[in-house]
């Protein structure tokens, strides 16, 4: 998609981005347990974010994602 439209290709990219941090913060309230429903989102929360941070080509920090949610 980079090729044909790189406009959508980096509106993507910034979008893709901007919702990894909100899930990364996300994630930073269930491990410290701040989250009253931290059990009810865990599993989709890590799962999703692992996806993102592949998308985003992070893949080392996508392994320490779901490192985190086996441990959690």
């Amino acid at each position: 998609m980079g090729k044909k439209n790189p406009a959508r290709h980096e509106m993507l990219q910034a979008t893709m981005s901007q919702l990894e941090q909100k899930f990364v913060n996300h994630r930073e309230d269930l491990v410290s347990k701040r989250s009253p429903r931290h059990s009810v989102i865990a599993s989709d929360l890590f799962n999703t974010l692992a996806a993102i941070q592949v998308f985003l080509g992070k893949t080392a920090e996508a392994e320490k994602t779901i490192q985190q949610g086996f441990d959690f």
